[in-house]
């Protein structure tokens, strides 16, 4: 388990009101349990930045940012794996989608993870084919 001060990372704000800052709630992202009785909740604010909450103690909200140089055009989800590292996943207006690691490493950076039809051109699986294609043929 990831030590405790690494899953309650410094806070931007001290209640559960989403700051000022982040033009509120654009579209929610999803919330997870990273561990017993620590809910998070991820959200797109209207400053196109992903924000996260934990409610527990006094809470409050984390900025996560954005992929950079980036848009967030969707927010595809948030998910925890058995150690309890929170991953958040968007789709990014370069038609890529993104990975952060979460509020549980501050400063995380985004990872792109390349396109789908890129991916295939590189195995030359294209719809099982097994041909090279170029993405929107």
């Amino acid at each position: 388990m990831l030590e405790a001060s690494l899953m309650r990372p410094s806070r931007t704000s001290a209640s559960n009101s989403l700051p000022a800052g982040a033009l509120g709630v654009a579209k929610a992202m999803g919330a997870v349990t990273p561990e017993p009785g620590s809910p998070w909740v991820w959200v797109l604010g209207g400053d196109g930045n992903i924000w996260a909450n934990a409610f527990y103690g006094p809470g409050g909200w984390c900025n996560l940012g954005a992929p950079p140089g980036v848009n967030v055009t969707e927010p595809l989800g948030v998910l925890v794996v058995a150690n309890g590292m929170q991953y958040g996943y968007v789709l990014g207006s370069d038609g890529q989608p993104w990975m952060t690691s979460g509020p549980s490493v501050p400063g995380a950076p985004w990872s792109p993870m390349g396109s789908a039809a890129t991916a295939a051109q590189k195995r030359g699986a294209w719809h099982g084919t097994g041909e090279s294609r170029e993405a929107g043929e």
